[in-house]
Order: C-alpha cells, then sequence, then structure tokens
C-alpha cells in the first residue's frame, strides 16, 4: 500500500508544472502558480476550440514578508487582455484569510479560470491586492491591485513556426536543423544548389559547381504557412552602384557599391571610356574614382562608358560583375568637383 501512494504522488507531481511568479510587493508577494501540463504548451495556456469555453484549474500561493503577527488577506483574480488590449475577468475572487498562511506561505488555494468563446486570444494576468492593517503603523486598507504573473495564450490547433539553424553563406555545402518542420524546398536553386534530406530534421543544401546565387529554404506547414532562410550561395554580385547617372569632360567622379562588407574585396572597371580617362587610387577599393580628360578635337562629343564591379571573399573566384552604364558629353562650365559616396 505504501509503494502504491508514492507512486500515484509521483505521478501528480509529474502532472503539475510550477510557474513561480516574479511579481512583488512591498509585503505580500506571489510564491507560486501550479498548471496541469495539460493546459500549456511551450509555457504558454493553451486552447484548442474557439466555440467553447476552456477552463483551466490549478493551484496557488502566497508569501507574506511581514512578521507574524500582523494580520494578512488576499483577493486575486485572473484576467485576460485581447489583443485590442481590452481586459476582461475570468476566473471568480480568490481569498486568502490570515488563518490561512502557515508562517509565511499560505496554504494551495485552488482556482478556476475560463476562456470565453472566441475570446481566447492574448495574455493571462493574475492580479491581487492585499488588506493592510497597521503595515505601515496606522495604514489601514485595501491596496491597489498588484501583478501576480502573465501568461501568453495560445492557438494549439496553429503549428507552430520553423526555425532554421544553419550558415547564412556556403562555399561548398552547408547543414540545416529545423525545428518544427513542414515541407521543405529549396527555392530560386535551378543550377545553383541542391537539397538532400539527412534526417532527424536536418537537411543539406550543396553548391553546384562554382554557381553563385541567392536561394531560399523554405519550411510549408499544413495550413500553409510558410517560413523561409535566405542563403548565399558562392558569392552574390553587387546589385547597385552609387554615383552619378551622367558625365562630363575634364571632371571627376566617384562611384560607390552599395554593399560595403568589410570582409569584402571589390573590383572595379571602366571601358568605352575616352581616352586619356584616368583611374585615381586604384581598382581593388571600396569606392571607384575617375577623372575624365579635357575635351579635345579628336575626342568624341558624347558616348557611353561603362562603370562594373566584381566581389570577391569568403568563398574561392569572385562574382558576376555588375555594369552601369553612364553617358559622357563635353563640359559648358568647366569641370565639376568630385561627387563623394558615403
Amino acid at each position: 500500500m505504501r509503494s502504491k501512494v508514492i507512486v500515484n504522488l509521483m505521478v501528480v507531481i509529474t502532472f503539475l508544472s510550477l510557474q513561480v511568479a516574479n511579481a512583488q510587493s512591498n509585503h505580500i508577494s506571489v510564491f507560486g502558480v501550479v498548471f496541469p501540463n495539460s493546459a500549456l504548451e511551450g509555457g504558454k495556456i493553451k486552447y484548442t476550440n474557439l466555440d467553447q469555453v476552456t477552463a483551466v484549474s490549478g493551484s496557488l500561493t502566497f508569501i507574506k514578508n511581514i512578521p507574524d503577527s500582523l494580520e494578512c488577506n488576499v483577493q486575486a483574480i485572473f484576467m485576460l487582455r485581447n489583443p485590442a488590449g481590452v481586459e476582461s475577468a475570468i476566473s471568480d475572487s480568490i481569498k486568502v484569510n490570515n488563518l490561512e498562511f502557515r508562517s509565511q506561505v499560505s496554504i494551495p488555494k485552488n482556482y478556476t479560470f475560463r476562456l470565453q468563446p472566441n475570446n481566447k486570444a492574448g495574455t493571462v494576468y493574475l492580479r491581487f491586492r492585499y488588506y493592510r492593517k497597521n503595515y505601515p503603523a496606522s495604514s489601514n486598507g485595501w491596496t491597489g491591485m498588484n501583478s501576480g504573473g502573465s501568461w501568453e495564450t495560445v492557438d494549439a490547433n496553429i503549428p507552430p513556426p520553423t526555425t532554421f539553424s544553419g550558415p547564412d553563406q556556403i562555399c561548398a555545402e552547408g547543414i540545416y536543423t529545423l525545428t518544427n518542420p513542414g515541407t521543405i524546398t529549396l527555392e530560386n536553386a535551378n543550377g545553383i544548389a541542391t537539397l538532400t534530406a539527412l534526417g532527424n530534421n536536418q537537411w543539406k543544401v550543396t553548391r553546384i559547381g562554382t554557381a553563385n546565387g541567392l536561394v531560399t529554404l523554405k519550411s510549408t506547414n499544413q495550413q500553409n504557412t510558410v517560413t523561409s532562410k535566405p542563403i548565399e550561395i558562392g558569392i552574390l554580385a553587387p546589385t547597385t552602384i552609387f554615383g552619378p547617372n551622367s558625365v562630363t569632360y575634364n571632371s571627376t567622379y566617384t562611384f560607390s557599391s552599395g554593399d560595403l562588407d568589410p570582409n569584402i574585396t571589390y573590383y572595379w572597371t571602366v571601358t568605352n571610356a575616352p581616352a586619356g580617362t584616368n583611374v585615381i587610387g586604384g581598382t581593388s577599393n571600396k569606392s571607384f574614382t575617375i577623372s575624365l580628360p579635357p575635351k579635345t578635337s579628336s575626342l568624341p562629343e558624347n558616348g557611353t562608358l561603362l562603370i562594373s564591379v566584381r566581389r570577391s571573399g569568403a568563398c574561392s573566384g569572385s562574382s558576376d560583375s555588375f555594369v552601369k552604364q553612364i553617358p559622357y558629353t563635353t563640359s559648358s562650365g568647366g569641370g565639376k568637383p568630385p561627387i563623394q559616396i558615403p
């Protein structure tokens, strides 16, 4: 018989999950709130049916930070604050009188709160007040409401979102571990990368040869909710060049790539420029400066020069080039000052 009692007690202890609230008032605080494990999912209060009442029952205790000789009476209530910020009571008043404290801690008081149909989303709050009698001296009466803890609610019918763990860039291959995976696909990967399921919620993305590109590892659950992770394969080409959209003879101009990753080297070139155009400061900097010559009779009145930039970094090789076409014309008012790009 003794063995059976111990086993049953262990089942009860395993079944209950203690949530210790951090609420603290000057004299009284919540010691613990006990929920049944069946009511929780990831530390949140779960519900499964919007059209029916969701009832949650458990117990709570208070601790007093005053001498035993001083009386202590507590009233508590559970409230639901919906996403619009409106609060409503979801339990009856829970009362603890002075005789229900054993030394500093109250005996467990049972509670039941009820999430009403179509009003379940939000956060459950435990509010409490206590009656002060001569602490401090000659200060009697009920306090205002104190916070005794809060717990978000969650619709158990909605699968939790997928989370991804793995590198943001791969040069050869990368392993990705997914939590709560749905149907897994690799998007925009044709000719760039392949996807292999490894089991145990792991997938491998493998680069195809020296291909470069941006692919997306995507998880789609049963409710068609999509969670995704972008992955850089190899080295992505720059996507823009900042600088003037047209230039003139006898002027100096500076261009810059929008991506200024300190771990990346940028390589610049200029083609189709008038004879005598000079590059100032080199071609492997974060920015690129050119100086067009004065107009002479041997040079064309106008034309289009090409500024291009490519990247190299952690992976071997380099990216494709991004090219900007820039018309040039004769200068009508002397040289322009350099255009500096931050």
